[in-house]
């Protein structure tokens, strides 16, 4: 009996090590925002890891992507976002549109 109960304290143990949590913290502040006037049009960015969207013609906006390596052997239980603060940036923009790969701006 007390074999079973210890094989059993030990399986337990091992998944309840084995088993992960991954997160990200993603953090921004208005002094990240970077406004770029090109002709009529304002070009909004965030310094960091931050991408511009990139389908033509849609508003070009900062983006985040982010990957994860999970183990092949792993079961996703879900993706959740936890907390997002909002805050509005005074002003009035005319976004610029996404644009094809190697466009030059200069011809704006």
């Amino acid at each position: 009996m007390k074999r079973i109960t210890l094989i059993t304290i030990i399986n337990i143990s091992f998944c309840l090590l084995a088993s992960g949590q991954i997160s990200k913290n993603i953090t921004t502040s208005l002094s990240d925002i970077e406004i770029e006037k090109i002709g009529e049009y304002d070009k909004i960015s965030i310094t960091n890891e931050f991408h511009a969207t990139d389908i033509v013609g849609q508003p070009e906006l900062p983006i985040y992507y982010k990957s994860f390596v999970i183990p092949r052997d792993a079961q996703l239980n879900g993706v959740s976002v936890n907390s997002v603060n909002k805050q509005k940036v005074k002003g009035s923009f005319n976004v610029f549109p996404a644009q094809p790969q190697n466009f030059p701006l200069n011809l704006l």
